[in-house]
């Protein structure tokens, strides 16, 4: 997805340590005064949080 919001995890990424983003529309903090946020894509992002938290455990506890 194009973004300007890469410089976000940019300091993450120059000290070896992975990121990711998860983008949800909303109008109270977008520059898109066009998007607004629904409490679904809330919803959705909080399921993709968790579902990627859950795989990061999940890959770290196969390491020890």
């Amino acid at each position: 997805m194009p973004s300007g919001a890469g410089h976000d995890s940019a300091v993450f990424a120059h000290a070896g340590v992975p990121a990711g983003m998860i983008f949800v529309r909303n109008d109270k903090g977008s520059h898109n005064p066009h998007e607004a946020m629904e409490f679904e894509d809330f919803f959705v992002a909080a399921e993709i949080l968790g579902g990627a938290m859950r795989a990061a455990a999940d890959d770290r506890s196969e390491d020890r």
